[in-house]
């Protein structure tokens, strides 16, 4: 039961973020073809929770591809181990930010190896899904100083997960604006440069 509800509380998260990577390509020409929605995955496989942690993405992303994908665009799953080790998360971060150029981030069911790769993430403007890691210093206390460059940090640890079914549709709708609102931004500016 726990396990069940611990699973749709990672697939309401995950389909809250890609909603939101999903409006970005309405800024995007309309005749552009639609890639797949890259999803980095990153965590220590030879641990029980990480194992967890990659197949509760690898379900997710079955379930949400079996009712459509997001804005019809499926999700491909990009995994990396990262042995537990912060110098093989930053190694595994910076192999799925710049080789395999995913669009989202998520994983890490361990602060300290969050807190060692947030930055790499949110300097490439991308999405991340803690799964797990819920040290004060990657949400409340990073947030808390700089909004502006930790703000795409979202994570699902405690019993939020009951909420789910009152906000979720409140909370897609805000969140696909902010999307829009922060991509359509960066494309200005690169315009302008």
């Amino acid at each position: 039961m726990r396990a069940r509800m611990t699973l749709g509380a990672l697939a309401m998260i995950m389909g809250l973020a890609l909603g939101l990577l999903g409006s970005e390509w309405i800024c995007k020409s309309a005749t552009a073809a639609s890639p797949p929605i890259k999803m980095g995955v990153i965590s220590a496989w030879d641990f029980l929770p990480g194992l967890g942690v990659k197949r509760g993405y690898e379900m997710a992303i079955e379930a949400i591809n079996k009712q459509g994908g997001l804005l019809g665009r499926e999700i491909v799953g990009v995994y990396v181990d990262n042995k537990g080790n912060p110098e093989e998360a930053k190694k595994g971060t910076a192999r799925l930010l710049d080789l395999e150029k995913v669009d989202v981030m998520g994983g890490f069911w361990r602060s300290d190896l969050a807190i060692v790769c947030q930055d790499q993430i949110m300097q490439a403007k991308k999405i991340l899904l803690l799964s797990g890691a819920g040290s004060p210093v990657l949400t409340f206390e990073r947030v808390g100083k700089d909004y502006n460059k930790y703000k795409y940090t979202f994570s699902g640890i405690g019993e939020m997960y009951h909420l789910a079914p009152v906000y979720t549709t409140q909370i897609q709708i805000a969140m696909k604006k902010i999307w829009l609102k922060k991509n359509c931004l960066y494309r200005r500016e690169s315009q302008l440069v």
